[in-house]
């Protein structure tokens, strides 16, 4: 029976996400207009914009709003004259139909600037949820709790990830999902596969593609999780772990992508997504300009960097450049340390040890050229689309830390206590940089977006 006392640090970093991912959702503004720092218009005016909050987090209440209504799943129509309020509208449903239940339930309108945000505490659920399984990952794959302690203190009270789960958006319960991915999958190598556990793999990986199609990167690494299973006493390899995970999953997830191949013409809905991104800013643009070296180090590369540690609003809240380097360096050391790990515990094996490695080294990579593909068409150098992959890259900064100290079970207090001043100092900052985005005497929204409307399309 799991011990609440013996685990207190892991409910003092739970209490610490709950806490500070609520006062990220209180201090960020919720549908409200105003203008981008740094960004401006051809005649030199500031670039108003109808949202300075989180990112696309008007776009996903939008969809959750469309089902309030009682109209369905919205479907993205590339040649939509309100495709700048509806170009979620393709992504897959569990999110908005648990949104759409939460928002009744707390009485929340999802277009209502006034309890609109209380969607928000939903996020900060899942983001507990996260921490909870990426701990219990760490900790079953290599059988010492004090590893989840730290793990779960990397990926939770990383700033950037609590402002994220402090946001109407799909991208939490994809993390949460992540990390019950793993922590399935470090029972399963660690205890063996049972039915039951590969059924638990296949309905979290399932959940996951419901999600969000970049939850392809835990469908592809099914195999790697299940296929060493060996059930029998003559060594054969037992498939039916993997056909079981591998089933439940696509049973789950093939009505949705029977509709998408219906409506798009193919499974995830990738032409029309494409079709509708055609406006957003191109990498071959910026290769022609300023060459390869310089867009994916100096654009995509800096502004990745920046925003693992935390760029805020629509990526115009940047903190002073001497942190995001400090923090870099610090995070870099400690994953190489994680890199060499070499501790064997006797509660588990070396071989699994291993096996669940190899496991999140995979997650990882898939989600890496996910978001390089993405970024060799479009200029996206936003860290929030590596996030499905924040679980194992914490738990990889766990083992490091677990080596720099010596494997000392007060080691998990080190992320924590940097991590907490960090955040402490963003939400002291971060007020005051919104409050020099926001347009005085907030106009309607009405008014804005019919400004918006008639810039971008003034033949409409």
């Amino acid at each position: 029976m799991l011990s609440v006392g013996r685990h207190w640090p892991l409910i003092l970093v739970c209490a610490l996400v709950g806490i500070f991912a609520t006062c990220y959702a209180a201090v960020t503004p919720y549908r409200q207009g105003g203008v981008l720092l740094g960004a401006r218009n051809a005649d030199g005016s500031p670039l108003r914009v109808p949202d300075i909050g989180a990112p696309d987090e008007r776009q996903h209440a939008n969809y959750i709003a469309h089902l309030l209504e009682g109209k369905g799943f919205p479907v993205l129509d590339p040649k939509d004259p309100n495709l700048g309020e509806n170009y979620q509208s393709h992504q897959p449903p569990l999110y908005y139909i648990l949104a759409a239940g939460w928002a009744r339930l707390s009485g929340a309108d999802p277009r209502d600037p006034d309890t609109g945000g209380r969607i928000r505490w939903l996020g900060v659920l899942f983001g507990i949820a996260t921490v909870v399984g990426t701990a219990a990952a760490a900790s079953i794959a290599f059988g010492r709790p004090s590893l989840g302690w730290t793990a779960g203190a990397w990926v939770g009270l990383l700033p950037m990830f609590l402002a994220l789960n402090g946001a109407v958006s799909n991208d939490p319960l994809l993390f949460a999902l992540s990390a019950w991915f793993l922590a399935i999958a470090a029972l399963g190598i660690q205890r063996g596969w049972t039915l039951a556990r590969a059924a638990m793999l296949g309905l979290v990986t399932g959940l996951a593609l419901l999600t969000k199609t970049s939850a392809l990167a835990l469908f592809l690494a099914i195999p790697l999780a299940t296929w060493p299973a060996v059930a029998d006493t003559e060594g054969k390899k037992d498939l039916k772990p993997l056909l079981v995970a591998f089933g439940l999953a696509l049973v789950l997830v093939l009505p949705w992508w029977l509709r998408n191949q219906n409506l798009y013409g193919d499974v995830l809905g990738l032409r029309a997504f494409n079709a509708a991104f055609v406006g957003s800013p191109k990498a071959e643009m910026f290769i022609q300009g300023l060459g390869a070296k310089a867009y994916w180090l100096d654009m995509v590369g800096w502004w990745t960097l920046r925003s693992f540690f935390g760029a805020f609003g629509y990526m115009d809240h940047f903190l002073p450049d001497v942190l995001y380097r400090v923090a870099a360096a610090l995070v870099l050391a400690v994953a190489v340390a994680g890199i060499g790990f070499r501790r064997r515990d006797e509660a588990t094996s070396e071989e699994a040890q291993r096996r669940f490695l190899l496991v999140g080294g995979f997650v990882i990579l898939v989600v890496a050229l996910q978001f390089l593909n993405f970024n060799a068409q479009y200029f996206q150098g936003q860290a929030r689309y590596l996030f499905p992959a924040l679980p194992p890259i914490a738990i990889l900064l766990a083992l490091g830390i677990d080596r720099l100290f010596g494997g000392r079970s007060w080691s998990w207090a080190v992320p924590a206590v940097l991590l907490t001043v960090l955040n402490l100092y963003v939400l002291l900052w971060l007020p005051g940089s919104f409050s020099r985005s926001q347009l005085r005497g907030n106009p309607p929204e009405a008014k804005l977006l019919n400004e918006m409307r008639v810039a971008v399309h003034p033949d409409l």
